[in-house]
């Protein structure tokens, strides 16, 4: 039986993210990421299958490496082929302990190979913080002590 204390892996993602495909270019995903406030797009071909994942630093890097800042540069030439994939089942603490070992800030979550959900940094502090809040309440007076 699982850890009651631990949050379910689905309950702390972002369901159902927004995706880019890999010939899009990177003023594509770059406007995506600006018009919906996030950094990081998992990269799906026409049938929806999970090819890689994409940041705001790898289209910031790009655009400092490419002449003309790379804008029509297409995302294939940049992203990451080879992300951490879970399955929607996996347990939330060790998925994010090793985003910890790895030193990455998004988990490309899937459900029957397919793109369910994804992981980031900013979902597992939000997760954190919900946590250690439940742990500890505040003081009853409402003065912190």
């Amino acid at each position: 039986m699982a850890n009651p204390k631990v949050p379910a892996l689905a309950g702390v993602m972002s369901p159902f993210p927004y995706s880019i495909a890999p010939e899009a270019t990177l003023r594509e995903a770059r406007e995506m990421m600006v018009e919906h406030d996030i950094h990081h797009l998992p990269v799906t071909d026409e049938e929806g299958a999970i090819r890689g994942v994409i940041s705001d630093g790898d289209i910031f890097v790009a655009g400092n490496l490419a002449p003309g800042g790379g804008a029509d540069t297409p995302v294939k030439a940049v992203y990451s082929p080879e992300p951490y994939v879970v399955d929607i089942h996996e347990r939330l603490d060790d998925v994010v302990r090793t985003m910890a070992e790895r030193r990455i800030g998004s988990v490309i979550v899937s459900r029957d190979g397919r793109l369910a959900g994804i992981l980031t940094h900013t979902d597992v502090c939000r997760a954190f913080a919900e946590l250690v809040g439940a742990l500890s309440p505040p003081p009853s007076d409402g003065n912190a002590a």
